[in-house]
């Protein structure tokens, strides 16, 4: 979705670096696991990028790897860190720890049928009992990222969360267009908000594919 060409506010939204689970490829939910060797390094690249930009605040998901990852940032900026529980990654519940083929194998009848429905109907469609819809996590996330976008008007901000709120987000804010994204770790998604509306700008480190490719 568009927004009108007035005074916007810059977000820059990162996913944190890479954890000794992520490279195990386990899906951690709310499970708070550390910054690995290769987290560390990404987390400074991404710092590095941002050391030059005019920030005027630093937000970040409650949770260690994203909190880590957000300190390293900060370094170059000497400001404080304002933890947003709104920014927390979402949850499989009782699937959380598992590795991929662990949650294909336990939920293959779910899964199969999740990837039958369009990008718009995956939004309500909960897993399992206790995992978190994606509508459930725009529910928490548009609000969050609108208030900010009110509050730094004109300036930039940067905002360190994980990798399913990205995907969410830029499905959502891409009108159901896109059936797949990959977000690598230390990715990030540049919004544009005007405290109402938000739209793309651009990304890096982020996997698209259109669910209407061309003729």
């Amino acid at each position: 979705m568009d927004i009108s060409q007035q005074e916007t506010t810059n977000l820059y939204l990162i996913r944190h670096g890479q954890t000794d689970w992520n490279a195990e490829g386990r899906f951690q939910g709310l499970i708070d696991r550390s910054l690995n060797e290769e987290g560390v390094r990404q987390a400074q690249s991404v710092a590095q990028h941002l050391s030059d930009f005019p920030l005027a605040a630093l937000y970040s998901s409650p949770l260690l790897r994203a909190y880590q990852t957000a300190e390293i940032i900060a370094s170059y900026h000497q400001m404080a860190i304002q933890r947003v529980e709104e920014l927390r990654e979402c949850t499989y519940g009782p699937l959380d720890g598992l590795r991929w083929e662990e949650l294909h194998l336990r939920c293959q009848k779910e899964l199969e049928y999740r990837e039958s429905l369009s990008a718009k109907e995956r939004f309500s469609y909960r897993l399992v009992e206790g995992a978190e819809t994606g509508e459930e996590i725009l529910q928490r996330v548009l609000p969050c990222l609108q208030l900010l976008s009110k509050k730094y008007k004109g300036q930039q901000i940067a905002i360190v969360t994980h990798g399913w709120v990205l995907r969410t987000l830029y499905i959502y804010l891409s009108r159901f267009e896109i059936d797949q994204v990959q977000i690598e770790n230390g990715a990030m998604l540049h919004l544009l908000g005007n405290g109402a509306e938000l739209s793309i700008k651009g990304h890096q480190g982020i996997q698209i594919e259109s669910s209407h490719p061309p003729s």
